[in-house]
């Protein structure tokens, strides 16, 4: 929730911000990556529920390699991939990004000026 934001994610804060007043920016939110991270984390539960047509563990752990939902954070396409140890990650490593603090807001490198 820093840097260059897409549009989701703009209203994401702007709907964080209606709820919580004193949150204005993405500097206001004290880890705006996990903020982010647990966005779309619940939404990728809630999207494998759906898939999953009931509260049952195993059928939801099997539909969590279903998953295909457009996040904040990233694209998961699908969320997870079986038997693949690197993509039991929901995040791949295109989407990590080195930051940096600048005028106090924590933000990705590449758009903090050099």
């Amino acid at each position: 929730m820093n840097g260059d934001l897409s549009p989701r994610a703009k209203q994401v804060l702007a709907n964080a911000g209606q709820k919580y007043p004193q949150i204005k920016t993405g500097a206001d939110i004290e880890v705006p990556s996990g903020f982010a991270n647990a966005y779309d984390s619940v939404y990728v539960i809630a999207e494998a529920l759906k898939l999953a047509g009931a509260y049952d563990r195993t059928k939801l752990r099997d539909a969590m390699f279903k998953v295909k939902y457009e996040g904040i954070v990233a694209k998961y396409d699908p969320a997870f991939v079986k038997g693949t140890q690197e993509r039991m990650d929901g995040i791949t490593t295109d989407y990590y990004k080195m930051q940096a603090f600048y005028n106090g807001m924590l933000m990705p490198v590449a758009a903090t000026p050099t």
